[in-house]
């Protein structure tokens, strides 16, 4: 490779790359799958138009469970929503 002060340097350019396939992907990332991001569809309910619009997440609750001392808080919100998965 010809350089700016005119000498010839060689260059040996590293290639790298990352292959996986989406569940390796999925499991590396912690990302849910059958799930909606938006709303509280059920799996079952994925993929279906509905006629009137599911509730979405409260993320500022969800949130918030976080903070410690809220250990009740988020009992009841389990306990409310039915499972751990929110």
């Amino acid at each position: 490779m010809l350089y700016g002060d005119g000498k010839v340097r060689k260059c040996i350019p590293v290639l790298s790359t990352w292959l996986a396939d989406y569940m390796e992907n999925v499991n590396i990332h912690g990302i849910k799958t059958n799930r909606c991001p938006v709303c509280i569809a059920t799996p079952e309910q994925l993929g279906v138009l509905s006629k009137k619009p599911l509730a979405m997440h409260n993320h500022a609750a969800y949130k918030s469970l976080f903070l410690p001392g809220d250990m009740e808080r988020y009992v009841s919100l389990v306990h409310k929503c039915g499972s751990e998965d929110g």
